[in-house]
């Protein structure tokens, strides 16, 4: 007996396996030996030999269990699993075929009727061909897709003529808004203006200029400073604020003519019952001046003159400016520009055009509790309705822009959401024709902590312009510096800010006091408990400012910025870009830095 057998010939009978070969089936070959089980297996499989070697499987009452040949197995599980798999071809629902040659998975249904086949090349399936059948549809049809190919990978959209109307390739496209941009930034390296805004170009000789909304833009408060003559720029001759003297004049002697600017003080008259002097007036048409000459152009010989008006009244509402409100607002408004074009011939031998409308207005609103909504509904109005009196004035179409300086006040009325700063940023990133010039957070009150002083409504005045120049004549509209991207971390947001080419991010703590956090907070989206900042910092090239958090964030969070400040009076922020422009460099020398507005960022 061979080592092998004689192993198997022990385990045997401890339910091990048994080897069987010729010389074991002689053994075995007795009846009292063999069992019962062991005489079926042989009797279906044939007697074991080494040409035909076998392993049996026995229980301790010598019972074979399984028996497995090179060519055949008995085995109850894989028998149980062969039993199953016979029986499935003919189930419905089953496999119907699977061959090397041709393999197809097919399956059918309970009538036998095959609903789908799938072979390495193609297949047929209801879902799909239905499908198939849409796309196939799709290239004749207007807007579908008319041609994709290997060879020359084409996306094409085509209207209802079937003409392409914009065609994308891995290298190239055609596209109206993507064409008309490349043409813009082609003719921006050229150094020529963007034609995006072509028509807010101003094209009158003589640009009216408004300055409109409460006491900010009056001069509550401000005696004037700026009182020599300017030689480019005029108002009426009952004053920038032509209203001036309404109680003891009429409207037809205030705008009798027009007059070289200066600034004036005035107490209880047509602006409010305090004393109202110093406007943004002055500081817009000396910034406008700087702006054209610095490209070369002198305002009065090759370039408009300007005309200012101030119709503003303290203490109004929206509503109250608008037509048929409860001031005289509108009707001082109205009056400003159905005088000018008359006079501008008149005085100045020029014809008439207007330029845009400066606002700051907002804070009657946060002690009414106007809605933000509200609010944006009725200033998109008043816009509309300025523009068509301007447009009838001029005799043309052109739109009339507002420039927004943001209002501030907010925490020197208690009320901790800056709904009015809020919507008038919405106003400037959804509508057309509104532009952020700057928040008034960055202005100097005066000793009430709401009014400004002289030389900030004159700073006022200059952003107001700044922004009506870069916007009607270079065809740059401002963006408002908020967060365009986002990046979030466990414990770390970075915020992308959209700073102009050659710019960077700052922190400036001298014309803003330091604010914690440089003015950034955060609370949790759904329970609103403050979130504690521990650091923000500037990084990304200039671009990004990174805010990091003494605990995991929530899954949504607010980040507010100039929502609240130190002295309770404004919202304020230190965040602002590195812009070298100066107004007025040899006089005021004030900065005109873009800074970052109030604003709230869903993260």
């Amino acid at each position: 007996m061979s080592v092998i057998q004689q192993v198997f010939a022990k385990l045997k009978h401890a339910g091990g396996l048994r080897f069987l070969d010729a010389s074991d089936i002689e053994e075995t070959a007795d009846a009292k030996v063999m069992t019962a089980s062991e005489r079926a297996i042989t009797a279906r499989f044939g007697a074991p030999s080494l040409s035909n070697p076998a392993i049996i499987g026995i229980d301790d009452n010598k019972n074979a269990w399984i028996y497995l040949t090179p060519s055949d197995f008995m085995w109850k599980p894989l028998a149980d699993i062969k039993a199953v798999t016979d029986q499935l071809a003919p189930v419905a629902g089953g496999i119907t075929s699977v061959t090397a040659a041709t393999p197809t998975f097919s399956l059918a249904d309970g009538a036998g009727a095959v609903w789908a086949s799938f072979t390495p090349s193609e297949c047929s399936y209801k879902p799909i061909n239905d499908l198939q059948a849409v796309t196939d549809q799709l290239a004749p049809i207007a807007g579908g897709i008319k041609s994709v190919t290997a060879a020359t990978p084409t996306f094409s959209l085509a209207d209802g003529a079937g003409a392409v109307w914009a065609s994308f390739t891995p290298s190239e496209c055609s596209y109206k808004p993507i064409n008309d941009l490349q043409a813009d930034v082609a003719a921006l390296q050229a150094g020529q203006e963007s034609t995006m805004w072509a028509e807010l170009y101003p094209v009158g000789q003589a640009l009216h200029m408004i300055y409109y909304g409460q006491s900010l833009t009056a001069g509550r408060g401000a005696a004037a400073i700026s009182t020599s003559p300017l030689a480019y720029a005029y108002r009426y001759v009952g004053g920038v604020a032509a209203q001036d003297n309404i109680g003891s004049s009429s409207s037809a002697t205030n705008h009798a003519s027009i007059v070289a600017h200066i600034e004036t003080d005035m107490t209880d008259g047509g602006r409010g019952a305090f004393l109202y002097g110093e406007t943004p007036a002055y500081g817009g048409a000396m910034m406008l001046h700087q702006l054209y000459a610095a490209d070369g152009f002198d305002m009065g010989t090759d370039a408009p003159v300007l005309l200012s008006s101030v119709p503003a009244i303290g203490g109004q509402s929206l509503v109250n400016l608008m037509p048929g409100g409860a001031s005289s607002g509108w009707t001082f408004l109205t009056d400003a520009i159905g005088y000018a074009p008359a006079r501008c011939l008149a005085d100045l031998s020029r014809a008439y055009g207007g330029l845009g409308l400066g606002w700051n207005q907002g804070q009657a609103e946060i002690g009414l509790g106007t809605p933000g909504e509200t609010y944006k509904t009725n200033m998109i109005s008043m816009r509309a309705s300025a523009e068509a009196l301007v447009q009838a004035a001029e005799g043309n179409t052109r739109p009339f822009p507002i420039f927004i300086a943001q209002v501030a006040a907010h925490p020197n009325y208690s009320v901790a959401d800056p709904i009015i700063a809020r919507a008038q940023l919405e106003l400037c990133q959804e509508q057309a024709y509104f532009a952020l010039a700057c928040p008034d957070y960055i202005f100097t009150r005066q000793a009430d902590g709401i009014h400004i002083t002289a030389t900030s409504e004159l700073w006022m005045g200059a952003y107001q312009t700044l922004c009506a120049y870069r916007w009607c004549v270079k065809g740059e509209k401002p963006v408002p510096l908020v967060p365009t991207a986002q990046r979030l971390g466990a414990r770390t947001i970075a915020l992308t800010f959209p700073v102009a080419s050659g710019r960077k991010l700052q922190w400036d703590t001298a014309i803003v006091a330091a604010q914690t956090n440089y003015g950034f907070t955060a609370v949790n989206t759904a329970t609103s408990a403050a979130l504690t900042i521990t650091g923000v910092t500037i990084g990304g090239a200039g671009r990004v400012a990174y805010l990091t958090f003494s605990a995991d964030l929530p899954a949504a969070a607010q980040i507010r910025y100039a929502w609240q400040s130190g002295d309770g009076k404004k919202g304020a922020g230190n965040l602002r870009d590195d812009d070298p422009l100066v107004f007025d460099p040899s006089g005021h020398n004030l900065p005109m830095h873009t800074w970052a507005p109030i604003f709230d960022l869903e993260v």
